[in-house]
């Protein structure tokens, strides 16, 4: 178990809709820490049964497209774009 920084006085729940989440994600996390612990979490699974992936998502990698960090999609791109296709 991490101690140190991360350690929590009160131990935080998640209420839906309630104003303070936004501040909460953006002091304690950021957008790269969220995709970086999505991917990481994705990895724990071996197999390809996805239903069994619990908790898992791979929201992450269309998040990455759309803000161009997608290093695949961004080679195929500027393949097309280049008439190479």
């Amino acid at each position: 178990m991490r101690r140190g920084k991360y350690r929590q006085k009160n131990k935080y729940i998640y209420v839906k809709n309630d104003p303070e989440n936004y501040s909460i994600m953006t002091t304690c996390g950021s957008q790269e820490l969220a995709l970086k612990w999505a991917e990481t979490k994705c990895q724990e699974y071996k197999d390809l049964c996805f239903h069994k992936h619990n908790p898992c998502t791979m929201v992450f990698r269309l998040v990455r497209q759309l803000i161009g960090q997608d290093e695949d999609l961004n080679k195929e791109l500027s393949t097309v774009k280049l008439g190479h296709s």
